[in-house]
């Protein structure tokens, strides 16, 4: 089969073959629906909920996905138009012209599956078995005329599958393919810059193309410590949740308590202490003995175990603004966070920063990070976590070089 769920189980990602009934079953379910709609409204965490597929794996049963390599006769791919600077109906309008050239040419590239998401689309086309994965990926969109996700081009990728009535096409051989032998990639030129300890750091100069005027500045004239550009107060979060969920207006009649109950459920999940809370909720008018039981029942019965979908969207938001209002101040950081920055994409400099803090504050003593009522001291680990897509792995290579 060519058609694989991906679930999860004990924490790893088990993949098993699907039949036509068993994929429509589970596209059309009601959760799936749900999610979906969320996620075409731009809710990243229904996004994240919709059932998953892998068309690039050859499986006869349920196996462990990582680590899989049994080629099927099929390939999948993800194209993305970028969004930004568009309305919704803009680019509704790029992805209904997309599904309509990959339409015209479905006989050139073979296609078995196309299947409308909200920045594009997933296909499925007949694989060449002599070209290897980038290959094929690379004559599709050659065909097309599109780039293709160069982040969904490994052969355990997983999509996010919609409900049926997001397919544009589709062709019934799809659930019945056969194995084909794995195609190594042509061997290609060495890669300069590939960094593997801090010796080989002054390479990042070479890679440094931004032009040090065109940045604004993020920190004051006098230098401020970096974790200080990377917290929120309690004052921004709850302007911006207003903002999001309310009209921008503050509860001062009618549901009052029921929302700033719900506000206070999405808050408790940063922390239980009923002092903290009582910060967070700048503007109440609830007389103090009823904000006090408010919060008692909220922490002692609903604090979430984790973030809640709202509180999501306002961080999110909160994260979206300073990237777009903010740079840190390459002029006032050390020269070799500076070189790391400039061999990034626009908008990583925070991510960077945040998970180089732990490694430079190796040399650090008695420094604590305040994150809203949470304070910690320095550790040594570093993780980065992210979407599909979300450019994280332009992170691997300059962290390994700190680690």
């Amino acid at each position: 089969m060519a058609v694989n769920v991906v679930t999860i189980v004990d924490g790893r990602k088990i993949v098993r073959p699907l039949t036509k009934a068993e994929d429509m079953a589970l596209r059309n379910s009601a959760a799936n629906r749900r999610h979906h709609a969320m996620a075409m409204q731009g809710d990243n965490d229904g996004k994240r909920r919709q059932t998953q597929r892998n068309y690039n794996l050859y499986t006869t049963e349920q196996t462990p996905l990582k680590g899989y390599a049994r080629v099927a006769s099929t390939i999948g791919a993800d194209f993305d138009l970028p969004p930004a600077c568009k309305t919704p109906e803009q680019l509704a309008a790029e992805v209904a012209k997309l599904c309509s050239d990959i339409l015209a040419k479905k006989e050139e590239i073979g296609l078995l599956l196309l299947e409308r998401t909200r920045k594009g689309c997933h296909i499925v086309c007949r694989r060449n078995a002599e070209q290897s994965q980038q290959q094929n990926l690379d004559r599709i969109s050659a065909a097309l005329g599109y780039p293709y996700d160069d982040n969904a081009k490994d052969l355990q990728r997983v999509y996010f599958s919609p409900p049926s009535s997001e397919i544009l096409y589709l062709d019934d051989s799809i659930y019945a393919q056969e194995e084909y032998p794995m195609v190594s990639e042509p061997s290609a030129a060495k890669k300069p810059a590939k960094i593997e300890n801090l010796a080989k750091l002054a390479k990042l100069e070479k890679l440094d193309k931004r032009d040090n005027q065109d940045i604004p500045e993020r920190l004051s004239e006098t230098k401020q410590p970096l974790y200080k550009s990377l917290s929120f107060t309690w004052a921004e979060i709850s302007q911006k949740w207003w903002q999001l969920h309310n009209d921008g207006l503050l509860p001062q009649e009618g549901e009052r308590n029921s929302l700033w109950f719900s506000f206070l459920t999405a808050m408790s999940w940063f922390t239980s202490n009923p002092e903290n809370l009582r910060q967070a909720c700048h503007g109440c008018t609830l007389a103090e003995d009823e904000l006090d039981a408010l919060i008692l029942n909220v922490t002692a019965n609903y604090r979430p175990a984790s973030m809640p979908s709202k509180l999501r969207a306002v961080m999110d938001e909160l994260l979206r603004e300073c990237s777009r209002t903010y740079t840190l101040s390459r002029r006032t950081l050390p020269a070799s966070i500076r070189h790391c920055l400039g061999a990034l994409p626009r908008g990583m400099d925070m991510p960077l920063v945040a998970a180089l803090a732990p490694l430079v504050g190796a040399l650090a003593t008695g420094v604590r990070l305040r994150y809203i009522a949470r304070v910690n001291g320095i550790n040594l680990s570093s993780f980065i976590a992210g979407d599909s897509g979300s450019n994280k792995g332009a992170l691997t290579d300059i962290i390994m070089c700190w680690s």
